[in-house]
């Protein structure tokens, strides 16, 4: 019969700025600091790219396409001044299975 169904998994960071010029990348082993956002950013991506891939490949999938976003929430604070608040890095893996 025909192989029907898809695999699938999401993988998300968390960025923080605990403190002016400190980006924080909160990773499932552990945390990674950073001075710039743009390289906080890129590290979360890379991590949750690979870890996407190597999970979607462990539940059986063959080539897998990998798809990423950011989702950056911020904060208006007095005098019209925008802060960031944190940002979600997500990297979904999608893969048809394996054939035996």
């Amino acid at each position: 019969g025909a192989v029907a169904g898809g695999i699938m998994q999401s993988v998300t960071c968390l960025i923080t700025q605990p403190e002016e010029g400190r980006f924080r990348v909160h990773l499932s082993d552990g945390l990674k600091e950073f001075t710039e956002l743009d390289a906080a950013v890129a590290f979360a991506e890379n991590e949750a790219r690979r870890s996407a891939t190597a999970q979607a490949i462990a539940a059986g999938a063959g080539e897998v396409e990998l798809k990423a976003k950011q989702q950056e929430r911020s904060a208006e604070i007095a005098g019209g001044t925008v802060v960031f608040v944190d940002m979600e890095v997500t990297a979904t893996a999608v893969g048809r299975p394996r054939l035996a």
